[in-house]
């Protein structure tokens, strides 16, 4: 049997618009016509090819998918659906069975075809048209009796393919093919184009003036599908239906052919599966603005150059076949978000897509969202709609800034919804989550988020830039060079944001003469003074009173968009946003930072200015959690700018004193020395104050590196989860129990404390013990600080022995 592809089909199809016309005239003008539309493929015109075999394809599915769905329904008539199943007669269970996982099978294939990537050889393609003409013009009908029968032997190669589909298959699927194709040539524009210039403007030439149109060539289509009065008359009152409601058949033609295939008798139960089929159009539409709003927002490049990251992004796509739940985790400025948008952008190509950004959820639970984004349909059919057998890809970027109960209730119901739909047993729906996160905020992320609906999810850590990556920025931009080879520069440099930042010609105006730029701290402070505040100019100094402002209203909603208040120079406005120091919201006059990074240093600005009454001040903003990190920056100041610790501890301890205020202020002060690229200079300083009174802080400082700077285990995971979701919550003590270290974090201590062991007090022992415990079971062989940890072990030993 010849393969059916869809050239041939084409050639079948054609072959049956001449029908029985025996006007040798018209036959010679219509072999002409299709040989000049092959001439014209053969020419290399891609479009042409591309747009005929889609339309091919798509056709010659809904025509096989028309046959197993009346084949069901004759099976099934009189009976019932059970859990997804039908209840019918014993003799045809089996048959109902394979055309129920037929049609799931078509369904795909069908979805499939909009993004064919042509199977078909090009030269094939054209030689199978041209097989239709015969040397002297005519058409090849007996090679079109040919087509037509390997098409029906296509349709019923398979082994225990039901009597009944095997019969209306041989009946009717040419017919059947036909129509569709006449839907085709009627509503899809591509098609019409194609066949009006290509085809019949040929056919007409050799005609010598009589007009064959579009019209009198759908007509002979039609007439070949007159035995098919259920599908004609459907077709028949989808027109009607579509002329009344305005609906446009270019636009979606494969919305309508699905629900020209439904079950409806009359015009007004079509006219209301269109008027919703419409509305969802229309969301997914206003979801598609909100996700080209968020990626336009995030930009990947330094300086104009774009760093595809290719390593981090392969290895995210392994992952994603494996998981319905990704997470890119990363320190600040690490190009998370960059991560997110190449995935975005490969993932477009597989299927659908959804983008959310924590900083733009609003309302109370996802009904509070839909209403702010103009949504009328509800989640599940927005998601059927977006999964029709392809798969979805839902993506949010920073959920760790999703602070308020009520936002927070919008991704957990986006979690309920799919996970109700993906217990549904049909498989033709598949969606996968990616989301990111700042490492430091991952525990308290899975404190609220719904993660067990989707099961655990896969880790991706997005590192540093590398070498090789350093050096394409440097050569992109040569006067950064000088910089590569200052080594106490390496910690900022790796890091893309802050790279970003200092490519920005004010920030460096003379490379020789560099001020100090090793920390995240000393990258702020120049950031304020040169970016922000222009050296001290009239227009700079406007700017640092209007950030200041902002700063003071943001400080109390950390990641909230926020509106221009009157005190705010329009002049200034404008100015940052050139800058993108704020982004403004494209339908409203409210604003947000441009990365969270920089809200963050204003924040701490503002800390700075009220920390003599730091805990009053926290009291009365109430406490919010998106202020974590701008405390601990005040308190890695605080540390970087002093000779000594002693203003930082005596902030610790009026944060201590304070009994009303959350414990998380003094574990992100405590903690503040660790996240400094000089933390080994910061901890000693520190030491004579983390050493007082028996080793207290510095015991407290590693109980907190033990508990709360660590990730969930989540391979401790039992079986029994994955099928009783509901226990999942119960069990983060469990996954807490044998946490992750979060190596950034606890690499620069672990060095710091194996260093100074033998002059520290015999109390850290047993808590020195369990984080060296954690980093030898939880570092590879071989690793660092793994020979000098089982060397104090040894001593320790001995020690307690002798």
């Amino acid at each position: 049997m010849e393969p059916v592809t869809w050239a041939f089909i084409l050639t079948s199809i054609l072959g049956g618009i001449i029908g029985n016309r025996a006007d040798a005239g018209f036959m010679r003008a219509w072999g002409n016509g299709t040989k000049a539309l092959a001439s014209r493929i053969r020419q290399g015109d891609r479009y042409v090819n591309d747009e005929l075999e889609k339309a091919v394809r798509r056709s010659f599915l809904r025509a096989l998918q028309t046959v197993a769905s009346d084949s069901l329904e004759q099976l099934t008539e009189g009976f019932k659906k059970y859990r997804g199943s039908y209840v019918c007669s014993p003799e045809n269970r089996q048959d109902v069975a394979w055309l129920e996982q037929y049609l799931k099978r078509v369904e795909k294939q069908i979805a499939q075809a909009e993004n064919v990537d042509s199977s078909d050889c090009l030269l094939e393609s054209v030689e199978q048209i041209e097989l239709l003409v015969t040397p002297d013009g005519m058409l090849n009908e007996t090679l079109v009796e040919q087509v037509k029968q390997n098409l029906i032997d296509s349709a019923t190669q398979e082994l225990r393919t039901p009597e009944l589909y095997r019969r209306i298959v041989e009946d009717s699927l040419f017919e059947r093919l036909c129509l569709f194709f006449t839907y085709e040539v009627k509503s899809n524009s591509a098609v019409r184009d194609i066949f009006q210039t290509q085809l019949l403007a040929k056919v007409n030439q050799m005609l010598e003036g009589q007009a064959l149109t579009l019209e009198s060539m759908q007509f002979s289509l039609k007439d070949i599908t007159s035995s098919l009065p259920h599908l004609l008359s459907k077709l028949g009152l989808l027109e009607i239906s579509v002329q009344q409601l305005g609906y446009s058949q270019e636009q979606h033609f494969s919305e309508l052919t699905s629900i020209l295939l439904s079950n409806t008798t009359t015009v007004e139960d079509v006219k209301a599966l269109l008027l919703e089929n419409r509305q969802v159009h229309t969301d997914i539409e206003k979801l598609q603005q909100e996700a080209k709003f968020i990626l336009d927002e995030i930009h990947i490049d330094i300086g104009g150059l774009t760093l595809n990251r290719a390593n981090i992004v392969a290895e995210a796509l392994e992952k994603l076949p494996k998981t319905l739940l990704l997470e890119i985790g990363g320190v600040p400025g690490v190009g998370k978000s960059a991560v997110l948008k190449a995935l975005v952008e490969h993932q477009k190509s597989q299927g659908s897509i959804v983008i959310f950004s924590g900083d733009r959820i609003t309302g109370t639970g996802w009904n509070g969202y839909a209403s702010y984004l103009q949504l009328t349909q509800p989640l599940d059919k927005l998601l059927l709609a977006l999964s029709n057998g392809v798969q979805t890809t839902i993506f949010i970027d920073g959920i760790d800034r999703i602070n308020e109960q009520g936002q927070r209730t919008v991704i957990n119901d986006l979690f309920r919804i799919l996970a109700e739909l993906s217990g549904d047993g049909n498989d033709s729906h598949r969606w996968v989550v990616v989301y990111s996160a700042r490492e430091e905020n991952i525990q308290d992320v899975y404190r609220w988020l719904n993660w067990q609906a989707l099961g655990t999810s896969v880790r991706l850590q997005v590192p540093e830039l590398t070498l090789d990556e350093l050096q394409r920025v440097f050569e992109h931009s040569p006067r950064l060079k000088p910089l590569l080879y200052l080594e106490q520069l390496s910690p900022v440099l790796k890091n893309p944001l802050m790279l970003k930042l200092l490519e920005d010609v004010r920030m460096l105006p003379n490379s020789e003469e560099l001020p100090p730029l090793a920390t995240e701290i000393e990258i702020s402070r120049v950031w304020w003074e040169r970016m922000v505040g222009d050296e001290g100019s009239i227009t700079g100094r406007d700017r640092k009173n209007s950030l200041l402002r902002v700063g003071r209203r943001v400080v109390r909603s950390p990641g909230r968009l926020f509106p221009a208040e009157d005190d705010i120079s329009p002049e200034s406005i404008i100015s940052l946003k050139s800058d993108r120091i704020l982004l403004q919201d494209p339908e409203r006059e409210l604003y947000r930072f441009g990365h969270d990074l920089l809200e963050d240093w204003v924040m701490y600005r503002i800390l700075d200015q009220h920390r003599e009454e730091l805990p009053a001040y926290l009291q009365e903003i109430g406490e919010p959690i998106g202020l974590y990190r701008a405390v601990q920056l005040l308190g890695v100041a605080l540390l970087e700018n002093s000779e000594t610790a002693d203003a930082w501890m005596q902030i610790i301890e009026e944060i201590e004193q304070a009994s009303h205020l959350s414990f998380r202020w003094r574990q992100a002060l405590l903690t503040a020395l660790l996240i400094s690229p000089h933390a080994s200079e910061l901890l000693n300083k520190a030491e004579s104050l983390l050493v007082a009174n028996n080793a207290q802080r510095l015991i407290e400082l590693m109980v907190v590196l033990r508990t709360v700077k660590v990730i969930p285990n989540f391979s401790l995971i039992p079986l029994s989860v994955q099928t009783r979701p509901e226990l999942a919550d119960q069990l983060m003590p469990l996954f807490m129990s044998d946490p992750i270290p979060r190596w950034s974090i606890w690499k620069p201590f672990m060095g710091w404390l194996i260093k100074h062991i033998d002059n520290l007090p015999r109390e850290i022992r047993l808590e020195s013990s369990r984080l060296m415990r954690m980093w030898q079971t939880k570092t590879p062989i071989g690793s660092i600080y793994r020979r000098e940890i089982g060397e104090i072990s040894f001593k320790w030993l001995e020690e307690d022995e002798a």
